[in-house]
């Protein structure tokens, strides 16, 4: 069982201290006080949710965090425990969320006891880095964390989207269109159905290598995820003839959209079959049209093909920093072994530069960030980062801002121009660009969403 380092304390007076209620991991026993408590304060979450929290494969009751008063639970905050993909790499992170206080204990930091308490939980925990979900942002700010973008998506009418699909099939020419039309008479959509999930497992573990941000999904957690019904329906695109095939490796399931309401909510396809998007997309644009729906809004990654299709329909392309009217924010916890992980990333990056740097492997970069040193190594053997040095080539920022560049939400670039990043030297101008180039991190919105 993990368990957490109790954090220290401000610089009070015994007595004081001794009287503030301090944070605890909570127990069984805990459960209905605790649902009573964030129905009180946040008004959320459902009974369904709280249940499906509890069914979560992952959950223990001491990954909540509370603060009690004598018998009273006066806070409380949740800890999630993830395993993210960023590109080939992949790390273990944790999730902060649901963190309540009652009104007449908000001038005893309360809030700020627990996020260092649950933060100090998801470092011992081993988690690489850390993501808090809240509308408390002054007590995220004040803990340390940076603010980050929280989602991706484009939205339109399904009408233009379709008459905006039928025109790119027109435009695509007489022999590429002939071999669509030939090829779209194997293509078939509908529901899915329960015994294909190993089929749509196969199809999101495909398309793992070219996120950032999305999950490592295991099969216990792909049916929690199912069985928690945070969605209206799945469809799935079918190469062939429809048939039920129980046995998987004989399944032609070639994509599948999850859709809530008028939102798609990830929609992947198999490699190599680019076209499945767009017949999974008129499919649901079809449906919302007979629920007399007026808009559909597609979450995907920012460089997701259907976002252009969406956006020349009349629609639009949005970046937004909140979910469900929370803020989302992010902290590095251990900084060395994240920049381990992303060493192969970096070496992408260095090979498509437009601009070839005058120097080879090793490159090294210093970052000051607030007053702390740090040196940047990337050699043929990986990446290493090591406090208290710092170099002649370096660029200073803050914390935020290196958090931002590290996790690639923010590029050196635009950081440069607008004062958030200087450079000492040329080099470290062009190393840093190199680098740190904007990747948007984006997860799909179904594995937060209240079942």
């Amino acid at each position: 069982m993990r368990t957490a380092s109790r954090t220290a304390a401000p610089a009070l007076s015994r007595a004081y201290v001794a009287r503030r209620p301090q944070p605890v991991s909570a127990t069984v026993g805990d459960h209905a006080a605790i649902e009573n408590l964030l129905a009180a304060v946040l008004h959320q979450p459902s009974p369904q949710e709280f249940q499906a929290q509890l069914d979560d494969p992952f959950y223990e009751p001491a990954d909540r965090s509370i603060v009690k008063n004598r018998d009273q639970i006066a806070g409380h905050l949740r800890q999630t425990w993830r395993a993210m993909r960023f590109g080939p790499a992949r790390w273990s992170f944790g999730r902060l969320s649901y963190l309540a206080v009652l009104p007449e204990f908000r001038s005893q930091a309360v809030a700020d006891r627990l996020l260092r308490f649950g933060e100090a939980s998801l470092l011992a925990g081993g988690a690489l880095t850390a993501e808090l979900q809240t509308a408390d942002s002054d007590a995220a700010l004040r803990a340390g964390w940076s603010p980050c973008s929280g989602c991706v998506f484009s939205e339109a009418s399904p009408r233009d989207i379709l008459s905006q699909l039928a025109w790119r099939r027109e435009q695509s020419g007489s022999e590429v269109l002939a071999a669509v039309r030939r090829r779209s008479k194997r293509f078939s959509v509908r529901h899915w159905r329960h015994v294909e999930l190993p089929a749509v497992m196969r199809i999101y573990r495909a398309n793992l290598d070219a996120c950032h941000g999305a999950l490592d999904r295991s099969e216990e957690y792909w049916r929690w995820l199912i069985g928690r019904q945070a969605f209206d329906y799945i469809s799935v695109a079918i190469e062939g003839r429809d048939r039920l095939a129980l046995d998987e490796r004989a399944s032609r399931i070639v994509g599948y959209a999850v859709v809530k309401d008028h939102h798609i909510l990830e929609l992947f396809t198999e490699p190599g079959h680019p076209k499945a998007a767009a017949g999974l997309l008129a499919r649901v644009c079809a449906d919302a049209i007979e629920r007399d729906q007026h808009t559909i809004r597609l979450h995907g990654p920012a460089d997701h093909p259907l976002h252009d299709c969406i956006q020349e329909a009349d629609g639009g392309y949005h970046v937004c920093r909140s979910a469900r009217g929370n803020g989302s924010f992010v902290k590095i916890l251990q900084p060395a072994k994240l920049v381990a992980h992303l060493a192969a990333e970096w070496t992408d990056r260095m090979q498509a530069a437009p601009v070839q740097l005058p120097v080879e492997l090793p490159v090294e970069l210093g970052m000051l960030v607030e007053g702390q040193k740090w040196h940047l190594t990337l050699g043929a053997d990986g990446a290493k980062i090591v406090k208290g040095k710092l170099g002649r080539s370096y660029v200073a920022c803050d914390s935020a801002t290196w958090t931002g560049l590290l996790l690639s939400y923010l590029d050196a670039a635009t950081a440069m121009d607008a004062g958030r990043l200087t450079p000492s030297t040329t080099l470290a101008s062009l190393v840093a660009q190199t680098l740190f180039s904007r990747t948007l991190m984006w997860r799909p919105p179904w594995d937060h969403l209240p079942a």
